[in-house]
């Protein structure tokens, strides 16, 4: 005859203290969800965005004015000047003496064709500039950049500038150490072979 027991037997009910002793992490797992970011990228994002937003001070400005002018400035000499059809040379209109490199070694110093480069690119010769001295045409590339940048942050106050930030890296300052080396070489080469420019 079965025994009343057997009839009792009911599963009892865990307790409190069963359902609260859940392991720590799968209760942190439970309360992180995926799609929240956390408080570290939150943060990050509103300091940048304090940064891409907020006015820049007016001694600020005043100091990208006056680098717009500058640049201008340049560019006006530039364009000013005939640059030479050799590719070199350009400098001594502005009553300098020719390169010590050339009249000695008849060696381009590292900085021969820059100001030719710059001529031809103030006069929208662009193709001629480059073959004049690649580094020479990007550097005049940059000096306008310097000057509608300068210009914009001046009057709006806006800190464009900080998109430009990444290129103050190490890795971007070796990478044009290295293009300004290779503009010489090729400075060099150009030279020795004879090449016309204009």
């Amino acid at each position: 005859m079965p025994n009343e027991s057997m009839f009792n037997a009911v599963p009892s009910a865990p307790d409190e203290g069963t359902m609260t002793n859940l392991p720590e992490s799968t209760a942190n797992d439970v309360d992180r969800a995926p799609h929240q970011p956390s408080h570290r990228a939150h943060e990050q994002n509103r300091q940048w965005l304090n940064r891409t937003t907020m006015r820049v001070p007016w001694s600020t400005r005043v100091m990208f004015l006056l680098a717009s002018m500058g640049s201008l400035a340049l560019l006006i000499v530039a364009w000013r000047l005939d640059p030479h059809p050799s590719g070199i040379g350009t400098h001594t209109s502005l009553g300098f003496s020719p390169c010590g490199w050339i009249v000695n070694a008849n060696l381009p110093c590292p900085t021969c064709g820059m100001t030719t480069s710059f001529s031809n690119a103030a006069h929208g010769h662009w193709i001629t500039g480059i073959l004049a001295q690649p580094m020479g045409f990007l550097l005049a590339v940059s000096c306008a950049v310097v000057f509608w940048l300068g210009m914009y942050i001046g009057i709006t106050g806006a800190p464009a500038h900080r998109c430009f930030e990444p290129l103050l890296r190490p890795s971007v300052v070796w990478g044009l150490s290295g293009l300004a080396f290779l503009a010489w070489m090729y400075k060099i080469w150009a030279h020795q072979g004879g090449m016309l420019f204009g």
